[in-house]
């Protein structure tokens, strides 16, 4: 079974998917945005490879490479003008490109630093019809319990934060940018490690 198995995956290659997941939710326009991405084969299984960036003209933006389990990131500040996509070649040999999500002409986008003790959170906008995103709120949740909330103004150039993990229950926190009319505008998730593993103590009777 092993045998027929290999002997038709080299007849048939799995054939790859990519799934783009640009921090915050969406690629902006004039903004650098950075872009995870995980990559899996016909059978679910995650696959590790390198690859290239390229736009609609054929010039190579940046390069990537998978960090773990298929998944990984890359940055791009996305002109609208153009289309990207990645160029991944197969063990095969095979090229196979993948278009990047389109990109929005407005809007802003959401980064995060999680460090070791504080999370720093970032806002840009784009230029066109900046003036709607001048004023934001940002809200962070941990299991549906509001944790903190604090404003924006890129008039008045507030347009970065950090937050405390002290004191903040260990799991999943979740971000959201909020315009002045409470209409949600770019989410991210970040975890929080504070917590300590206990190693027990055994006891062999025998």
């Amino acid at each position: 079974t092993d045998f027929s198995q290999k002997s038709i995956a080299k007849k048939n290659p799995p054939q790859l998917k990519i799934t783009f997941f640009p921090e915050g939710g969406e690629l902006i326009n004039g903004i650098k945005n950075r872009v995870a991405f995980k990559i899996i084969d016909t059978y679910g299984m995650p696959v590790n490879v390198n690859g290239i960036i390229k736009d609609d003209k054929n010039n190579t933006i940046t390069t990537f490479t998978t960090l773990h389990d298929g998944m990984g990131y890359f940055e791009l500040e996305p002109n609208n003008t153009l289309k990207y996509f990645a160029e991944i070649q197969t063990a095969n040999g095979v090229s196979s490109n993948f278009a990047l999500p389109s990109i929005k002409n407005e809007g802003v986008n959401l980064m995060l630093q999680n460090g070791k003790s504080r999370i720093s959170v970032i806002v840009n906008r784009a230029e066109q019809n900046k003036e709607k995103y001048n004023k934001l709120l940002l809200a962070a949740h941990i299991n549906g319990k509001l944790v903190y909330a604090g404003n924006f103004n890129f008039n008045e150039d507030k347009t970065a934060t950090s937050i405390s993990k002290k004191g903040l229950p260990p799991g999943i926190i979740q971000f959201t940018l909020f315009d002045s009319l409470a209409m949600p505008l770019a989410e991210r998730l970040a975890f929080i490690d504070n917590y300590n593993i206990i190693k027990p103590n055994i006891t062999i009777d025998k």
